[in-house]
This record gives structure tokens, sequence and C-alpha cells, in this order.
């Protein structure tokens, strides 16, 4: 079957059939999704491996493993009260007043709907609990047979030994060590037989490593962004194909992440259709600079609204660097305003409030409690980060709901995209506090911000990238 082109939809784009760019940009894409695959990897054998020597520095101090798994209970059993008080997105979608977990997408898809804004449909095709999706994810980056690994494990070994009596250690439970491995795999690959082709694949609470790489990478060519690797391996948007059968991308890094963060629930994965944007924007990634992957690029037009104690405060192009200031920019930027206000609105009239792990976690901390209050993070105050795409398919606002996810605080949550290096200071209790409160319209970043590297994220000369409503307002007309 031959696959629907992509350039043919990019204004400006004169590819065929013959022209030599097609492979270019497919070899371009292996490239990027290995990276995504050996960064990942890397990344995760590294914390594995410092996790382990860690302990066995505290292991080797009498008192102190003990004392800092007892800080871990606390934390755990933290996190599950406040779970506990959060609904499901059954729940939300029934119009149910109570709190919600602002990374699962289900929750937004439910207020969109209630709210009468157009998003992008997702259907689930399996849920797996804790323990089913840990013995499938396993253990990376540990060789056990390794010597410093051996040492290591062996002094946390004694640590534990002096730090317990003998019947304060419990052997472990067997039982979750009867799963039936080939059940769970099978599973994964039956997700994936109704699934149409061209579709991609995410879990409830984000989109992979390699969807993020294939969505961003600036390679738009085909309909389907898969990449294929020899005859027997094929790597799409949250499924992997080994031979003539698809499976969900289980061993994703930045899914395990996000789901510990509350793993009191199963972790579902969702089926969406691949949207085709209506508009692309050229630029060069200047992430790839002085690399081989150094090549022009197109990108979706999508957006994130910012959301501050209940209101749009700021609107940024999602892939900034290639963003540009117009009229028709900053017409969809009012517009994306609009639509996420509307959902905002809504949730807000049913007293639906979102929460963010992160975030609560951390008000466990007094002094950082107090900052974001006096910053205007109050506790109760409805705050995350809603993302659309200019789309082909929406009605007469030209934009579909995507996702959403905690709103960009002091200290994490959201991505600031476009915002990134618009700081503000603010005296607290003796100190200064930068932060960066995402308000105006980011049409694109500032000349010396490389969005992947925070280093560069400092103040400069924003006229060429950030404007306030009211300077949007005056372009847009």
């Amino acid at each position: 079957m031959v696959k629907r082109r992509f350039r043919s939809l990019i204004p400006g784009s004169t590819a065929t059939s013959n022209d030599p760019k097609p492979a270019i940009m497919t070899k371009l894409r292996q490239i990027l999704v290995g990276i995504t695959q050996q960064g990942a990897q890397r990344s995760e054998d590294s914390q594995v491996r410092n996790l382990i020597v860690s302990a066995a520095k505290l292991a080797r101090n009498p008192g102190k493993l003990r004392e800092a798994i007892a800080g871990m209970a606390e934390v755990e059993a933290a996190q599950m009260a406040e779970a506990a008080t959060w609904m499901t997105h059954a729940e939300v979608a029934e119009g149910k007043a109570g709190r919600f977990d602002s990374c699962d997408l289900r929750n937004w898809l439910a207020i969109a709907e209630n709210a009468g804004v157009e998003y992008i449909p997702a259907r689930e095709i399996a849920s797996f609990t804790a323990e089913e999706y840990g013995a499938m994810v396993g253990v990376y980056g540990l060789n056990r047979d390794h010597p410093r690994i051996k040492r290591m494990l062996d002094a946390i070994s004694a640590g534990v030994k002096n730090d317990y009596a003998e019947d304060e250690i419990r052997e472990p439970d067997d039982q979750n060590t009867t799963m039936d491995a080939e059940a769970l795999a099978e599973r994964l690959y039956s997700a994936m037989d109704d699934v149409p082709e061209g579709w991609m694949v995410r879990s409830n609470v984000c989109g992979g490593n390699n969807l993020k790489a294939l969505a961003g990478c600036g390679v738009t060519e085909t309909f389907i962004p898969e990449v294929r690797f020899g005859n027997d391996l094929e790597i799409g948007p949250g499924w992997v194909r080994t031979g003539n059968r698809r499976r969900i991308d289980i061993q994703d890094k930045r899914t395990m992440e996000l789901y510990v963060r509350n793993d009191t629930v199963d972790i579902a994965f969702l089926a969406r259709p691949w949207i085709v944007a209506s508009r692309w924007i050229e630029g060069r990634d200047p992430h790839r600079a002085g690399t081989p992957l150094d090549i022009p690029g197109t990108w979706p037009a999508e957006w994130r609204a910012f959301v501050r104690a209940g209101k749009v405060v700021g609107v940024s192009s999602y892939y900034a660097w290639a963003g540009q200031i117009d009229g028709h920019s900053a017409k969809m930027a009012f517009k994306v305003r609009e639509l996420a206000q509307k959902m905002i609105d809504e949730a807000i009239s049913k007293d639906q409030m979102p929460r963010s792990m992160d975030n609560v976690l951390s008000r466990r901390n007094e002094a950082f409690s107090r900052a974001m209050e006096q910053a205007g993070f109050a506790e109760d105050h409805f705050n995350c980060t809603l993302d659309f795409i200019e789309a082909e398919h929406a009605s007469e606002s030209g934009l579909l709901f995507l996702e959403a996810g905690p709103g960009c605080g002091m200290l994490g949550g959201g991505h600031p995209c476009g915002f990134a290096g618009d700081m503000v200071e603010m005296e607290f209790e003796g100190q200064t506090m930068k932060w960066m409160p995402c308000e105006g319209v980011a049409f694109r970043t500032m000349d010396h911000i490389l969005m992947g590297e925070p280093q560069t994220w400092a103040p400069g000369n924003k006229e060429n990238a950030i404007l306030s409503w009211e300077e949007a307002e005056k372009i847009s007309l």
C-alpha cells in the first residue's frame, strides 16, 4: 500500500516521489529514534547504578539506611494519601466535584467533552496493574555479577542486617513471581491487533520518548511516522513491530518516570489517530547546530496555554525555536486562549481541581509552600498547561485539544516552551528568587535560548519573541 505523502500538504513543498529528500528524511528519523533509545537507556543505567551506590554509602553508616528508608516510607504514605482523594476519569466525565490527576489525559478529554471543545479522541486498549507493569519493565543497568555492583549489594545487605532486627526483615513476597510472562507479553501484542495503521499509542500519563522524538524531529514526509530498522523491526509512535505483529512500547523511560508518581492505580495505554496539522512552521532546530543533523525542518503548528489561578495568562508556540511573529499566529494564540479558558471554566464550574503529585510532595517543605503562595500559586488554585494543534479536520476554531498537564510553577511542572528564560525576580524571606510567569504570547524563543539546555534560560531581548496580550492583539487585526 502506498503511503500518503505529507510533503504535498506543506506550503512551499516541492518534494515528489523521485525526490532524494525522502530517503534522507527516513535516515534522519532512524538516527533520532536511535539516539532517543540509547540516551534513555544510558540515563536509566546511570540512575540505577547511582541509586545502588548511594544506598551502599548509607548502609556503611549505622542507622543511616534505616533513616533513609523511613523517609521514603513517609513520602510514600503522603503520596498514597493524596492519590486516595483523586477522582477517576469516569467521575470527572460524570461532572462530580473533587480532585483529579493533572497528568491523566483521560481526565482532560472528559473536561473537553463537557466543555464542548473539540479534541483528538483516544480509546483505551490495555491496562496493567503496578505489579504487572513492573514485571514487564524489569530493572535496567544492574549487572549483579559485576564486581563493583556485587560489593555495593553486599554492603546494602550488611547495612540492613545492622539496622534492623531479624523479625523486622521480611522476605520478598513471591506472589508476583508467579505471573505468566508469556500471557503478559501477549496482551501487549493483542492490544494492537485492532489499532488502525497510522495511529499512535501513549500511556494515560504521557506520550513516550519515541513519540516525542517522532513528533518533534521536524521530519514530516510520510503520513505514518514509523521508522524501520531492518526487515523484522519497526518503531512507531508508542509501538514496536517485531515480525508481523505490533506491540505496545512498554519499556519507555519517560512513561516509567511519570507513572511512579502515582502507581496506586493501574497504568492504561490509549490509541489515538495521528492528526495531520493544517499548518507547518519551517525552520532549523538550534539544538542540532553544527551537527550532521543540522538541516531545515518543518514542525506542526502546536500551542501551549498556561493557566494560573484559573486564568489563561499566557500562550506559547510549542516548537518555539521555529515559531514566528505574524498576524495568523497571533489570531491562533487568541483562539487557544479562548478554548483553554472554556475548558477551565467548565471544570471550575463543577468544582473539579487538577493536582500534581510532584507539587503536592514539594509543598511538604513549608518554605517552598510559602514561596509558591507569595508568587500566586496557592494550593487551592487551578493551575495547569493545555496543548492544542492546528488541525485539518477542526471546525471554525481550526484547533483540536491535544493534551494537558501540571502548571508551569516555580520549581518545575509544565515546560515553559517559548517563555524559557523570561524571568522575573521576587524577594522572599531575605532571598531573591527567579521564576517564569509565562504571561503574554511567546511566538518563539529568544535568540540566545536553547529549550533543551536550561543553563541558557536567562533574561534577554524578547522584542522579537514574546509580546504582551495588548501587543499581540494589534498584529492580529
